[in-house]
């Protein structure tokens, strides 16, 4: 399963855990331009993953805008409701 959360995150799944990864553009090389995905973390639960997207959306927005900060807080928790609300459907549907 990959859950697309925006245009730089993704969550994918293995057997056991959800992956984080981050999107990246090759800037170097016979590669360059083609677009890749690192993986930044592995977690078991899907909230503590979409928990480290929200501390690093935080770290991204340029401290004093407050108002963006804002506006990029309520996106992700609404992102984050969303998804779990997603997971749930799709997990009882294989029981």
């Amino acid at each position: 399963m990959e859950l697309v959360l925006s245009d730089k995150y993704q969550i994918s799944t293995d057997q056991f855990n959800y992956i984080l990864q981050e999107k990246s553009v090759v800037k170097d090389g016979n590669n360059a331009g083609q677009e890749y995905t690192k993986n930044i973390g592995y977690y078991g639960k899907l909230e503590q993953a979409l928990k480290v997207v929200l501390d690093l959306k935080i770290k991204d927005v340029d401290k004093a805008n407050i108002k963006q900060l804002h506006d990029h807080l309520a996106l992700i928790n609404d992102v984050m409701k969303d998804m779990v609300k997603r997971l749930e459907t799709q997990m009882e549907g294989l029981k």
